[in-house]
């Protein structure tokens, strides 16, 4: 959640997904990564990768892409639970208002674009 990595975050977190039965405590500390100054552009570049790259939302029907997912239902389930959340809106508007750069503000906007 804080930092650029080499791998993929949707690779990560479905391979955290079929690792672990709740993923509840990696989605929460990555929600609390837009509240630090020093982890919110990570955090944020990670979400919109996430979103563009293994989620689709269509006619109210929303779903990860990474096919690993298929056997892990009830985790797939809590991240997207988790994208929809109004908590997760809620931290998203508030790291929009405390971004102090460019950079960040438009990879917010993105993510807003693409929920």
């Amino acid at each position: 959640a804080s930092g650029p990595g080499e791998e993929d975050v949707d690779t990560v977190l479905c391979a955290i997904g079929n690792a672990e039965d709740d993923l509840k405590p990696y989605l929460t500390e990555w929600a609390s990564a837009f509240t630090r100054s020093s982890d919110r552009p990570a955090a944020a570049a990670q979400l919109r990768s996430l979103l563009e790259s293994g989620y689709r939302s269509d006619r109210n029907k929303r779903r990860l892409t990474n096919a690993f997912w298929r056997d892990r239902d009830r985790q797939a389930e809590q991240v997207i639970i988790w994208l929809s959340s109004a908590d997760l809106q809620s931290t998203l508007f508030a790291a929009f208002d405390a971004a102090d750069s460019e950079e960040t503000l438009q990879t917010l906007a993105d993510i807003d674009d693409l929920m």
